[in-house]
């Protein structure tokens, strides 16, 4: 598929992707998002950072919910399952001092543990309160950081695009410079031959 054709897709639909990839993807799909309007029309970055935000969102509280539901209770009945928990719990209460904030911005960065520990926080009964102001100040951070990343990648892409262009513009340049060099170069040298020559 045509680079062209993938970054107009993306500019027609970026609040339904940027809101899918909050709710469904993550950091990753966001980067890449924002990398792609960064380079085509950076003016729309703005859209990517709202509404993978609110989808960042939608998918915390989702789990957040999930983890005081029943079906966590249940679960928790399996030996395996309650000991990872209560291991889980422990790590993540040790090294941050039981502060929900903490607990959330740690989550963020360090892959593959952001949803459970949601879910644990959660299944621990932590209120909404202060849940809801602790994930709106740290996913406001993680995603203001992820599209950031993205904008600068895709500004440097735009502006290395524009050089290669603009050096092999160059390069054309001074090859038919060098081109044209070398056949006057032969004429004089040949005229200076012929001049001996008639001398002679």
């Amino acid at each position: 598929m045509d680079l062209g054709l993938i970054s107009q897709l993306v500019g027609d639909n970026v609040i339904l992707l940027s809101l899918l990839a909050g709710i469904f993807a993550g950091e990753t799909v966001i980067l890449t998002l924002s990398t792609i309007i960064s380079s085509t029309n950076s003016s729309l970055i703005w859209q990517v950072l709202i509404f993978s935000y609110i989808g960042e969102l939608i998918a915390e509280f989702f789990f957040f919910f999930l983890g005081r539901t029943k079906l966590i209770y249940q679960l928790n009945k399996i030996q395996k399952f309650r000991s990872g928990l209560k291991k889980s719990g422990k790590i993540i209460d040790k090294l941050t001092d039981k502060s929900v904030l903490k607990t959330l911005f740690y989550s963020k960065f360090i892959y593959g543990v952001r949803t459970l520990t949601v879910i644990y926080l959660g299944y621990k009964r932590t209120s909404w309160k202060n849940f809801i102001k602790a994930e709106l100040i740290v996913m406001g951070m993680a995603v203001s950081l992820v599209v950031a990343i993205g904008y600068f990648i895709g500004q440097g892409y735009k502006i290395a695009l524009y050089l290669f262009r603009s050096f092999k513009i160059a390069m054309t340049i001074v090859f038919i410079l060098f081109f044209v060099y070398y056949l006057l170069n032969k004429r004089i040298y040949r005229m200076l031959d012929e001049y001996k020559k008639k001398k002679r």
